[in-house]
């Protein structure tokens, strides 16, 4: 059975962690609640071009331009949020939201 260790080989050929603490790149800070507050409130009056407007706001500002999600994690929620029955945005609004602030 083979073993499946990182070798100083497999890192030269791109295989090592993509980790941004290993690429040496600072997570940004986590946003306080009234950060996120704001965010959200904003968001929530922003009704031009319905839900799938909403995701491309959230997807761009809480993934490119703040970096309070990974883009893996952003993707993860949406294709959870997508299976659930309901309105998409706001199930995916909520999932973030909890990920932030992991309030019961």
């Amino acid at each position: 059975m083979a073993s499946l260790t990182v070798t100083p080989s497999d890192e030269r050929q791109g295989h090592s962690d993509p980790s941004p603490e290993k690429q040496g790149i600072s997570s940004p800070p986590h946003p306080t609640f009234m950060q996120a507050l704001r965010f959200w409130l904003k968001l929530g009056f922003i009704s031009f071009g319905g839900p799938a407007g909403q995701i491309a706001i959230m997807q761009h500002e809480l993934v490119e331009r703040r970096r309070w999600v990974s883009t893996e994690r952003f993707l993860n929620a949406l294709n959870y949020s997508m299976l659930l029955p309901g309105p998409e945005a706001q199930q995916l609004a909520t999932y973030i939201g909890w990920l932030l602030h992991k309030i019961p």
